[in-house]
């Protein structure tokens, strides 16, 4: 269960998301300000060493879907649990058979690391 302070944590990093957003929403209603954003984004992203015109992506920075995308992705950068260096959870997984169940602990062994990739097979 989560302590009163991680809960306050919480509340204030969600407030503090909607103020960062709401300024970037802000921010890219004046045109000023929406083209020194496109330039540092272009500039930051390496966009303006691609055949890829401004005008191909200038649209969709400072739309609701970006601004969207953009909280869900820090909400979910908060809310993790595992960090780097730390213990990974010990979940169940199954086997490609389908019906055996292990955990991720049954195939950690002393003398060697274990790696385990997550990807699409697709």
């Amino acid at each position: 269960m989560a302590s009163i302070t991680q809960c306050l944590k919480l509340v204030v990093m969600s407030i503090l998301l909607c103020i960062m957003e709401t300024i970037v929403m802000i921010m890219g209603q004046i045109p000023p300000l929406r083209k020194l954003a496109v330039y540092i984004f272009a500039r930051v992203t390496k966009m303006d060493k691609t055949p890829m015109d401004k005008s191909d992506y200038a649209d969709s920075i400072f739309t609701w879907s970006q601004v969207h995308v953009m909280f869900l992705l820090w909400w979910y950068d908060i809310m993790k649990t595992v960090k780097l260096g730390g213990k990974i959870p010990d979940i169940s997984l199954v086997h490609l058979n389908g019906t055996t169940k292990c955990k991720i602990q049954d195939f950690m062994n002393e003398d060697r690391p274990l790696i385990l990739n997550f990807g699409s097979c697709t």
